[in-house]
C-alpha cells in the first residue's frame, strides 16, 4: 500500500488534503511554492520510494474533490531538473476523476531509453518527478512528488 501525504508551507509538514496508496509505501507529496528542486536538495536518493513499472497509484482527495486535475510526470537528474531537453514539458498522464480519487500506473517512460549512462537502466535509477494541478474552481494548487522508477529498458 503506497501512502502519499500533502505537505505544504515546508518540506516537513504534513496535512491530510490528498493521500495516495498503493502497497504499504509511503511518499511525501509538496505544494506551495515547493519544485522537484527544492525536493530533490532535501531528500537523498535512498529517501524516494522505489515503484516498480505498472504499480497502480491511486490518489484521494479527502476533504473535497477538485473540479479538474491533470497530473505530468518528468524524468529527472539527481538535482531535480529536467534529465532531457524533452522533458521540460513533461509527459501527461491520463487520469480522470472518480468522485474524491483518482489513480494511475506506473509506466515505462521512453524518453529513459536515451540515455547514454548504463547504469540509468539498472531497477530504480530512474528518477520521476510527478506535478498535479488541482483546478478547485476558485483557486487552483501545485503539488509535487519524486519517486525512483524503472527506465523503459532496464538491466537485469
Amino acid at each position: 500500500m503506497l501512502s502519499l501525504f500533502v505537505g505544504c508551507n515546508s518540506l516537513k509538514d504534513n496535512v491530510k488534503e490528498i493521500t495516495a496508496s498503493s502497497g504499504n509505501k509511503t511518499i511525501p507529496v509538496f505544494s506551495n511554492g515547493e519544485d522537484f528542486k527544492t525536493i530533490m536538495k532535501s531528500l537523498s536518493l535512498e529517501e524516494l520510494v522505489y515503484i516498480k513499472n505498472k504499480e497502480r497509484v491511486l490518489i484521494k482527495f479527502n476533504e473535497k474533490s477538485p473540479k479538474n486535475i491533470q497530473l505530468t510526470e518528468h524524468i529527472l537528474n539527481k538535482n531535480g531538473t529536467p534529465k532531457f531537453a524533452s522533458e521540460k514539458t513533461g509527459k501527461i498522464i491520463k487520469t480522470k476523476l472518480d468522485k474524491n480519487k483518482t489513480s494511475f500506473k506506473v509506466e515505462p517512460n521512453l524518453a529513459t531509453s536515451l540515455s547514454s549512462n548504463g547504469n540509468d537502466f539498472n531497477p530504480g535509477a530512474t528518477i520521476k518527478g510527478y506535478h498535479l494541478v488541482c483546478d478547485w474552481g476558485n483557486n487552483q494548487s501545485d503539488y509535487y512528488f519524486v519517486i525512483r522508477g524503472d527506465a523503459a529498458i532496464s538491466n537485469k
